[in-house]
């Protein structure tokens, strides 16, 4: 497990909730990594609160930051709304 792949797995995430803000979206995520660890992951991760702690390829012990998060939430929520605003702009020109 790379950390690409866990931002990876929280984009998609985050592209996929609705109705949720930053901090709501981002618990949801490490839930969801909490319940899946156990099947899915074979305890690849633990966590201190929103950080997410695994251990990479080469051994070493990483940890994903909130602040991370956040970053690609905002990031996620910029193309929602470009997309949402394209959209509207299509069917009013129409």
């Amino acid at each position: 497990m790379t950390e690409r792949n866990i931002l990876t797995i929280f984009a998609i995430h985050t592209f996929f909730s609705y109705g949720m803000d930053k901090k709501e979206t981002i618990k949801a995520f490490t839930r969801f990594l909490k319940e899946e660890n156990n099947d899915a992951f074979y305890q690849s991760f633990s966590f201190r609160g929103c950080n997410i702690i695994y251990t990479n390829k080469k051994g070493e012990v990483k940890e994903i930051s909130w602040f991370s998060f956040s970053r690609i939430y905002d990031d996620i929520v910029k193309i929602k709304e470009y997309k949402f605003n394209n959209d509207t702009w299509h069917k009013m020109a129409a």
